[in-house]
């Protein structure tokens, strides 16, 4: 059984890869975040923040750029 950070570690890995952006614009353009915390999140180093989870399970109405 998959626990909850795994999932949205993999979650936000399947995000960056349907838009098409690069894990550096995925962060700056779509997230807001910086690179270095997405990239400690999809190394399972720290858990993806709840307001981030929340955004990657339903991404609308936010548009994907």
């Amino acid at each position: 059984m998959i626990d909850e950070d795994e999932a949205a570690a993999q979650l936000l890995q399947q995000r960056i890869e349907e838009s098409g952006l690069s894990t550096v614009q995925f962060a700056a353009q779509v997230l807001r975040r910086s690179e270095r915390t997405v990239r400690r999140w999809l190394a399972r180093k720290a858990p993806v923040s709840h307001d981030v989870r929340a955004f990657l399970e339903d991404p609308q109405p936010a548009p994907w750029p």
